[in-house]
């Protein structure tokens, strides 16, 4: 492994902070997604819930969360494809849970690899099959599910799971919202990420098997 990218903000690292493996030469980038002027993720969310937010409502925020996503922190995904641009893999990518902050990276690097929107949106679903294994009882993993259980503790088990929920709206509504910004995915990925067509070329050629 020669780099760890990592979206999580400053509160979830003094929460649960990473633990590296002695000797090892991976670097670690720090790319925080998400965080507020404190370094707090939940801000937003914990001043929703006390606005005891509808299901619906809470589906709209999701889906205007993973569109701010791509455009306030357009740099920090950026970087990441920077990483990659500089053939520095194998490498991870991470957040807390896995699936917004992650699952959104995950999408547009796939998007510049040219897999079908459909099929994304299809993969990104298989998240709420294998988000939280019933298996893992890691630390980490404990500790994460405790904060966003503090997090959410005045929200009904239905409104849970709207925030847990890999829900393809999320994503869709995420690149909805490049094709009315920038005309399309390619107008982004030139504009925000920085990513030539000589560059998708190169990625291609590195990150799959069958072209």
């Amino acid at each position: 492994m020669r780099v760890v990218c990592g979206f999580r903000t400053r509160q979830e690292n003094d929460q649960a902070p990473e633990v590296w493996i002695p000797g090892s030469a991976a670097a670690m980038v720090s790319l925080p997604i998400g965080a507020d002027s404190s370094g707090s993720a939940t801000a937003s969310i914990q001043k929703l819930t006390e606005s005891h937010p509808t299901n619906e409502q809470l589906r709209q925020m999701m889906e205007k969360t993973y569109a701010d996503f791509v455009f306030q922190f357009a740099p920090e995904y950026a970087s990441v494809f920077t990483q990659l641009k500089q053939d520095h893999i194998p490498f991870v990518y991470h957040c807390t849970a896995g699936k917004d902050r992650t699952g959104v990276f995950t999408a547009l690097l796939l998007r510049v690899l040219r897999v079908p929107q459909q099929t994304i949106v299809e993969d990104y679903a298989l998240t709420n099959e294998y988000l939280i294994s019933s298996t893992d009882h890691s630390v980490a993993s404990q500790k994460a599910l405790a904060q966003a259980e503090s997090t959410m503790k005045s929200l009904t088990p239905e409104q849970r799971k709207v925030l847990m929920a890999a829900d393809p709206d999320y994503l869709k509504a995420a690149f909805a919202a490049i094709d009315q910004r920038y005309g399309s995915f390619d107008g982004f990925r030139t504009q925000a990420m920085g990513l030539t067509g000589a560059d998708v070329l190169a990625l291609r050629t590195r990150l799959l098997a069958d072209r």
